[in-house]
């Protein structure tokens, strides 16, 4: 999970940090993001559309990572962008009319098993937009949308990428 959060850090934040993930490639909404030391191959969107984060909450867009790496063949992670996440809340992430739960640890979230993983990406493939639904803190539901124009290309370079890794 430390990993993960250091290449977000990579992929939103200042030149020295981004040395250590390299932008491969752009596939519509979606970038691939490669790291060396161990290898670690990333398809990244932000979101296109956030609805409900309460106003007093800072933060930045929610993220969604699809990560390959050794031990770890298209592991899905989301992040609501530092907005609080109510505590003990589980996500869930809809595409292609599959809904697949997440669970959360601050405002990361990730699917339970690499078969919802499998599954996750696979719906992913075959719709045009991705739905988060969770509930910030104070109860407030928050409703995330991430555009899955370039997903499939995005995922399938990624993976290529990080084959054997």
């Amino acid at each position: 999970m430390r990993r993960i959060a250091a290449i977000l850090l990579c992929l939103t934040a200042t030149a020295p940090l981004a040395q250590q993930a390299q932008r491969a490639e752009v596939f519509g909404a979606w970038a691939v993001y490669v790291a060396d030391d161990p290898r670690e191959c990333i398809a990244f969107a932000t979101a296109a559309e956030e609805i409900g984060w309460p106003e007093d909450s800072a933060g930045d867009a929610s993220q969604m990572l699809v990560t390959w790496r050794e031990n770890a063949a298209g592991q899905v992670t989301f992040r609501a962008g530092g907005h609080p996440v109510a505590a003990g809340s589980a996500l869930a992430l809809t595409a292609a009319e599959v809904r697949i739960p997440m669970f959360t640890d601050g405002d990361w979230a990730w699917t339970a098993d690499p078969a919802d993983d499998t599954r996750a990406i696979e719906a992913m493939g075959r719709a045009d937009s991705a739905g988060m639904s969770l509930v910030a803190e104070g109860a407030v539901p928050v409703t995330v949308t991430f555009a899955l124009d370039g997903f499939a290309d995005a995922a399938a370079r990624a993976a290529m990428l990080c084959a054997g890794a």
